[in-house]
């Protein structure tokens, strides 16, 4: 392992930022209020037009800790996060989205499992906030109990809706700097949507060790906020999985190739449930019906909206 001792900076924080002027400051000091750890945040707005690494440099003007990075052209979170890579100086590197937070002790904790159980990502459990109620749902990953080490079957299993189970595509991790500069490991920037399981899948696959703890510490903004700037594809996730089904290391793995096909028909199965719920929340009743005749599964949400309304569910 490297030694600590190289390294003055435990946690470089990388926030990408896009038209993110009116909330990020609630990211960014849920990391400068992590303690135990010493730690740098870079923001890089991706050729923002409202501006927003201006506006968190004047505010943070008189923070070292706190750098900005501004992008020529918008490139998206791939893009965004890879000149975030490149600016770290910390042992490990962490992700927060800008509409996001951390809790509080999280990073040490990270970093402490990181060390421990020498992993090259290390994740913890994430919590769904509301931010209309402005409240936090309990842990969404229940099928981790203990630290566990993800292999790359385990990862895609993980990484679909319908498991019971948040989408392990969904954690934010902390990378070990090293790791990621040595297997020359960066986000795809062709891919906009998904592109944490695509980064997460290579990592792995490069022989990376990752490690998934129990304790929740991330605070995952659900989209009622109004804040994201990710635009929902799930049709070209479906078409990115299967690219991997391609790559040599792939094909001759029968079971990881089953894997990732099951999670294109959840995906599919989302992308359907997505558009059954606008054209109910439309009362676009005609294309409801046609909807469940063409899809049976999408009956089963019905029944369970009306059980809910009903309050049976």
């Amino acid at each position: 392992m490297t030694s600590l001792k190289m390294y003055e900076i435990d946690v470089s924080v990388v926030i990408p930022a896009y038209r993110a002027v009116d909330f990020i400051n609630r990211a960014i000091e849920s990391a400068l209020a992590q303690s135990g750890v010493q730690l740098e945040i870079i923001v890089v707005d991706d050729a923002c037009p409202m501006g927003t690494g201006d506006a968190v440099r004047r505010h943070y003007h008189d923070n070292p800790s706190v750098q900005v990075a501004v992008l020529s052209e918008n490139g998206g979170p791939s893009a965004a996060r890879n000149v975030g890579f490149s600016l770290a100086k910390g042992e490990w590197i962490a992700i927060l989205d800008a509409d996001d937070a951390f809790d509080a002790g999280r990073l040490k904790r990270l970093v402490d499992a990181g060390r421990l159980h020498k992993a090259d990502v290390i994740a913890d459990n994430v919590r769904l906030y509301d931010a209309i109620r402005h409240s936090l749902s309990e842990p969404k990953v229940k099928s981790i109990e203990t630290p566990t080490s993800i292999d790359i079957h385990r990862l895609v299993a993980g990484s679909r809706p319908e498991t019971g189970d948040l989408d392990f595509g969904l954690l934010k991790p902390a990378f070990r700097r090293s790791f990621i500069e040595t297997a020359e490991i960066k986000y795809p920037l062709d891919i906009r949507h998904g592109e944490d399981f695509h980064l997460y899948f290579d990592i792995i696959m490069a022989g990376g060790a990752f490690i998934v703890i129990p304790e929740a510490g991330y605070h995952w903004t659900l989209r009622n906020s109004g804040n994201s700037q990710t635009n929902i594809d799930y049709i070209q996730q479906v078409k990115d999985t299967r690219s991997l089904k391609t790559l040599e290391r792939v094909a001759g793995d029968e079971r990881l190739t089953d894997l990732l096909e099951q999670r294109c028909a959840a995906l599919i199965r989302l992308h359907e449930r997505r558009g059954y719920i606008s054209a109910l929340k439309n009362r676009n009743y005609m294309s409801v019906a046609i909807q469940i005749l063409r899809r049976p599964h999408l009956a089963r949400d019905l029944a369970y909206s009306i059980r809910r309304r009903l309050g049976v569910a």
